[in-house]
């Protein structure tokens, strides 16, 4: 029975051993931590504003590794939405936070703050050696929190003491937000790609990047295409916030003066929200290019996409035309594909996007801004190229717009 014992006392004396062995003094132990964090010395000129935070991302270069961006905020917080590019190194675990929390509404900042110290300390091995291995043989890195606050600064100080060089993005991801939003709000030439379900729009796109033209890939960013087959083959979507937050860096590296050519979507693409400023230049964007494609050629197209995914896959999609269709129409359907009769599917998925997509269109639109260029294959660089012929010659003519709408345009 002693020996059990002896093994977990001599596991946990080796345990102390390597926190003190991986610490510098004074964080080898909780009292020293806690007066570390409690002088709150971390120096001003340390902290970055926003728009020096983002330019040390990408242009502070130690051996060619640009520094890693340690967001020190719980898992659920760096989920809801972060800085592109950013890691998550959580201080407390997403249970730890709510105790603390708890213990803050009922006890007061001082049990708190204890608390909190006391889930830090045993992980502080851990965070420094994930920061290590972030850096990539380097030491220098950027840290925020909520608002550039005690966590951030912490975090900061017990790097700093461990040979990095740290700076902290003032007003934390708070800040972060704002500057998304102003960026979203930035005048900026828009080409709007629309065209009928299937007509190759995301295909097209890509097409106009190659080819060195501007382009913002809502799709891609939102990890959906925007149909009801749209999430096969994706990976799980970012939430609405942090989608904003992806678009919003994109938008801030566009040329105002150059058309930005982007796809025609709703409000939502999946279960991801449009910001409200993006959907609103959508919706009266200078210039609207329509991809006139048969539809037996859209068809095709589609059967292409979603056809590899098999049945079983389609018909979970089918099921949500089901209120639509009627249950008649939908089950035969559903026995379509069991037979492994794809091509019906996708073309009854086509018609009733069809019935839709004209008041799409053309919904608070200027007429006059709707260009419509006929497809008659399935090849994407022809359909690039005759984009391209058709919104040259108005780039120049058009005026940088400002993201106001009419409020009608404004999504529900």
């Amino acid at each position: 029975r002693r020996r059990p014992a002896a093994r977990r006392l001599l596991a946990v004396q080796r345990a102390v051993a390597a926190v003190a062995s991986a610490l510098s003094s004074p964080f080898t132990t909780l009292e020293g931590t806690r007066r570390l964090v409690e002088e709150r010395g971390w120096p001003r000129d340390r902290n970055l504003p926003i728009d020096d935070f983002l330019r040390c991302q990408h242009e502070w270069l130690v051996a060619g590794h640009a520094p890693p961006v340690c967001d020190v905020r719980s898992p659920v917080e760096y989920m809801s939405g972060h800085v592109p590019g950013a890691i998550n190194v959580p201080l407390l675990t997403d249970v730890e936070r709510a105790k603390v929390g708890t213990a803050f509404r009922r006890e007061g900042q001082e049990t708190a703050f204890n608390l909190a110290l006391a889930s830090v300390h045993p992980n502080l091995v851990e965070i420094l050696q994930g920061v290590e291995h972030a850096c990539n043989g380097a030491r220098h890195v950027l840290v925020y929190c909520k608002r550039g606050g005690m966590r951030s600064q912490s975090v900061a100080t017990f790097l700093a003491h461990h040979g990095f060089h740290v700076y902290v993005l003032e007003g934390g991801y708070k800040a972060f937000r704002k500057w998304a939003m102003a960026q979203l709000e930035r005048p900026q030439k828009v080409c709007v790609v629309a065209g009928a379900t299937g007509s190759g729009k995301t295909e097209v796109l890509q097409e106009l990047l190659r080819a060195g033209l501007q382009t913002l890939d809502l799709e891609a960013l939102a990890c959906h295409k925007g149909s009801v087959f749209g999430h096969l083959g994706e990976q799980l979507q970012p939430s609405s916030e942090h989608f904003r937050n992806l678009v919003a860096s994109e938008w801030s590296r566009l040329d105002p003066q150059r058309f930005v050519f982007v796809e025609d979507e709703g409000a939502r693409i999946g279960d991801v929200c449009l910001p409200a400023p993006l959907y609103r230049r959508i919706r009266t964007a200078q210039l609207v290019v329509q991809l006139d494609v048969p539809f037996a050629l859209r068809a095709a197209r589609s059967l292409k996409t979603y056809g590899p995914f098999g049945g079983e896959a389609l018909g979970s999609c089918v099921e949500r035309f089901r209120k639509r269709m009627g249950d008649r129409r939908t089950d035969q359907l559903l026995e379509q594909l069991a037979q492994g009769e794809l091509r019906p599917v996708c073309e009854e998925a086509l018609r009733n996007y069809d019935e839709a997509y004209g008041y799409h269109l053309h919904k608070g639109r200027d007429p006059d801004r709707i260009l419509t260029v006929p497809i008659d294959s399935l090849d994407v660089a022809a359909a690039a190229d005759a984009l391209k012929a058709a919104a040259a010659p108005l780039e120049l003519q058009v005026s940088v717009a400002p993201a106001r709408p009419p409020e009608a345009c404004a999504p529900q």
